[in-house]
């Protein structure tokens, strides 16, 4: 793997970790750091590149195999923990039974096949609903943006979005929303999530999982956005991993997806010999 792919935060508290030695000495802190490591991932900036579209995202063949492979291996568990609806995401990542998947900020799961959603969905589905085609009607109201219904939560991208029109994209969305106090806004990553105001997060969908396990497993978990920084706050001992630029809470840092997925194929590798 190349040199100089690995930085920690400041506020790194594990030893450290000469980056060119980063996927060996993580294989040998795997050897002694408890019988199971608990990947959980998420896709959208981390694992791929974000795209202009939540349609346009490429998944390497590649990545799929040794997903697939590091899940098969005892010592393993793998999760993908991502804002698309399960209905999204699962086509995308034809993974074994093995692979589970939270969906929806944690609002969905897919572990062993049985699929589940988070009570807490019911009461806000009116409020959801409403937003929704609030959100339809601004997508044709500022041409650039994308609307993208994810059943438990929205999303209005403004990738293609002239600049100059910003502004007044988030004074509208804000005005959609003042009269539901069921639904929250998030601003992320050139987009404007809708979702359950005090409802699933990423950290419950993990700690859903994590409560499968009979024994407690070494937890690790990737992510790029705000989305993920309560997950990493959540589990303070976990190995957390900011992908990319920005503050973040996370103990370690990689650059860019590829560096994700260099990782991952490192440790399949190492998983399955």
């Amino acid at each position: 793997m190349p040199a100089n792919r690995f930085a920690w935060p400041e506020t790194a508290t594990w030893p450290p970790i000469p980056v060119e030695a980063f996927p060996a000495t993580l294989a040998s802190l795997m050897d002694t750091a408890g019988p199971v490591w608990f990947w959980c991932l998420d896709i959208d900036g981390t694992l791929v590149e974000i795209a202009p579209t939540p349609d346009a995202i490429r998944v390497p063949p590649t990545l799929l195999a040794d997903l697939a492979d590091l899940a098969g291996s005892p010592r393993h568990r793998v999760a993908l923990v991502t804002g698309r609806s399960l209905d999204d995401a699962r086509p995308r990542f034809p993974l074994p039974p093995a692979v589970a998947m939270v969906g929806s900020h944690g609002a969905e799961w897919l572990l062993d096949g049985v699929r589940a959603t988070d009570p807490r969905t019911q009461p806000a589905r009116a409020a959801l609903v409403r937003t929704a085609d609030r959100f339809r009607q601004l997508s044709r109201e500022f041409p650039g943006t994308v609307f993208e219904d994810k059943r438990y939560s929205l999303s209005l991208h403004y990738r293609s979005l002239d600049p100059d029109r910003e502004p007044g994209l988030k004074a509208a969305v804000e005005e959609s929303v003042q009269d539901e106090p069921a639904i929250s806004l998030l601003a992320s990553k050139k987009c404007w999530d809708a979702r359950i105001a005090g409802g699933p997060t990423k950290a419950d969908g993990i700690a859903r999982l994590l409560r499968t396990h009979p024994d407690p497993p070494r937890l690790l978990i990737f992510g790029d956005d705000l989305t993920d920084e309560n997950a990493f706050l959540a589990f303070p001992q976990a190995l957390t991993v900011r992908v990319g630029p920005g503050v973040s809470a996370a103990r370690f840092r990689l650059p860019d997806p590829p560096a994700v997925r260099e990782l991952v194929a490192a440790m399949a590798h190492l998983a399955v010999r």
